[in-house]
């Protein structure tokens, strides 16, 4: 009896090992970092490796999660699956890495707490404020963006002014 792994489940079994509640990936990174790490999406894991294998992983997070609140005997298998769906379709364009964050933000309470019940909108209404966060991370990286765009061209006007010979003198050297 031979088991059947192609490349496709080979590279979807590392992906959600690399990706799992267990791994290390993006832990050190500040949020501005995992904002800008440039990790493919939500959607593009989607595209690569099915959406039934990004569904898996966000299920194998929010059963973690949930287990880690204490209420592992509440896990209803449904409702696991019910609210990775809608993770996957509402914040597909959310980086693995800021999912990653995400629940390991959860998790250390910046997003609140589960009152003895498994309650998926306790997790879609932290991803909102987790997506507030990130809209102000980005806000922010680009208005400094932008300062440091400014500041460069006022160097530039400086130094180019310094340089510039004055009309006076400029008139002064054609009289001569």
């Amino acid at each position: 009896h031979s088991q059947n792994i192609t490349p496709q489940r080979t590279e979807s079994y590392e992906f959600l090992k690399k990706c799992s509640p267990t791994s290390n990936y993006g832990v050190g990174k500040t949020f501005k970092e995992i904002v800008q790490d440039g990790s493919p999406c939500i959607s593009d894991f989607c595209k690569k490796y099915g959406k039934d294998t990004v569904i898996d992983l966000i299920m194998l997070h929010v059963r973690d999660l949930f287990v880690f609140a204490g209420l592992k005997k509440l896990i209803n298998p449904a409702v696991v699956a019910n609210i990775a769906s809608v993770i996957v379709s509402g914040y597909a364009h959310l980086n693995i890495a800021e999912l990653l964050h995400f629940f390991r933000l959860f998790k250390a309470g910046y997003f609140g707490k589960f009152y003895n019940a498994v309650d998926g909108l306790t997790i879609t209404t932290a991803l909102q404020a987790f997506e507030n966060q990130r809209k102000s991370v980005i806000l922010q990286t680009e208005s400094d963006r932008r300062e440091a765009e400014s500041q460069r061209r006022r160097a530039e006007y400086l130094e180019w002014q310094q340089r510039a010979v004055s009309h006076d003198k400029m008139q002064a050297l054609i009289d001569a």
